[in-house]
C-alpha cells in the first residue's frame, strides 16, 4: 500500500466510499460478513478470515476506515481514510470493478 490516508472532513449520510475490487483483493462487496466498527483505536485484532474493512471511532473526534487484507491479524492492516463522523457502516461502502478514471 502506498497511496497514503485520504482526510473527509464532509462525510454525510448521502455520502459513499467507492473501493475498486481489484485494489482490495477482488472484494465483491461489503457486509456483516467484512466489515465491522470498534470503538478506540485500531488494533488489528483479527476478527475476520478474510479481507476486512474496519471503522474505528476515535472518541468523538471522528473516525477511520481501514483495510486488513488478511482480517486474521497475521499482517498489518492500512489507513484508507479519516472521516468526521464517529460511526459507519458497510452500507457506507459500495465496490465496484471497473476503474470511475
Amino acid at each position: 500500500h502506498t497511496e497514503g490516508t485520504d482526510q473527509i472532513t464532509t462525510f454525510a449520510n448521502i455520502d459513499r466510499f467507492l473501493i475498486l475490487s481489484s485494489g482490495f483483493d477482488n472484494v465483491t462487496a461489503v457486509d456483516a460478513t467484512n466489515f465491522s466498527s470498534v470503538s478506540g483505536a485500531y488494533n488489528n485484532n483479527g476478527a475476520h478470515s478474510g479481507p476486512a474493512f474496519i471503522f474505528a471511532d476515535t472518541a468523538g473526534a471522528g473516525g477511520s476506515l481501514y483495510y486488513d487484507p488478511d482480517g486474521n491479524g497475521a499482517g498489518a492492516g492500512f489507513e484508507i481514510a479519516t472521516v468526521d463522523v464517529n460511526s459507519m457502516s458497510a452500507s457506507d461502502i459500495d465496490v465496484t470493478t471497473t476503474s470511475p478514471i
